[in-house]
């Protein structure tokens, strides 16, 4: 009995599940997409600073400079500076001296805008290093953009769908579908360290030109409107 009552419920859930997805086919509607997107500045950039010396004396001195130039400029060395822990050593050959062993030690340093990078760059030609790189560009609010975005792709949707039904004299309804298109142009760095550390090497993959690249983000709606 239990069986039988079991059996009629589910054919009953089954035709209305039918009959929903055929009332939804049988209205008129029109379908469309939008797509918007914005470029915003990176304010979390991380930089990569690498010392060669030919012994760790000169390493150790040039360090203590270059941190007096950083406290200079307005680093709080707390929160925006760190040594990587690598140890790194690399063996330089030339035709008229004997092969040379060089030491390499590796820092990490957050600033927020182009202007920090300007200046920390600038400090550093002064004191002869130029081994330095840009390995991760941020934007933390990256979340609020996005829904900022998808709410500007749904009223564009809204204004295609009104454009496209103007000429036929035909109103457009409410919104009977929507969904979110996945298409992800970030070029927002947050979620991959451009550098790790491999073993006792180092591997960088960066912005060789200190410049700063806009983050791109987009969103993409699809939405099926009921026609009047």
């Amino acid at each position: 009995m239990k069986a039988k009552v079991f059996l009629s419920l589910f054919i009953v859930f089954t035709l209305n599940s039918v009959a929903q997805t055929k009332s939804f086919i049988d209205k008129a509607y029109l379908e469309t997409t939008a797509e918007v997107d914005t470029l915003v500045m990176p304010n979390r950039i991380h930089m990569l600073i690498t010392l060669e010396k030919d012994d760790k004396k000169a390493i150790s001195e040039l360090e203590t400079k270059m941190v007096n130039a950083f406290k200079r400029i307005g680093i709080d060395m707390d929160k925006q500076f760190k040594i990587i822990p690598v140890k790194y050593s690399i063996y330089k050959k030339s035709f008229f001296k004997p092969k040379q062993k060089l030491q390499s030690k590796f820092y990490s340093l957050l600033v927020y805008d182009s202007k920090d990078v300007w200046k920390v760059n600038n400090e550093l030609q002064k004191l002869g290093i130029f081994n330095v790189s840009i390995t991760k560009q941020e934007y933390p609010k990256k979340d609020e953009i996005q829904l900022q975005l998808k709410q500007k792709a749904i009223k564009k949707a809204v204004m295609k769908a009104k454009s496209m039904l103007a000429p036929l004299n035909q109103k457009l309804g409410k919104a009977i579908y929507i969904t979110d298109v996945f298409k992800d142009y970030s070029k927002d760095d947050s979620n991959s360290d451009k550098f790790a550390l491999t073993g006792k090497l180092i591997c960088a993959s960066y912005y060789p030109d200190l410049k700063l690249e806009k983050i791109k983000y987009s969103s993409k709606v699809l939405v099926k409107f009921e026609i009047l």
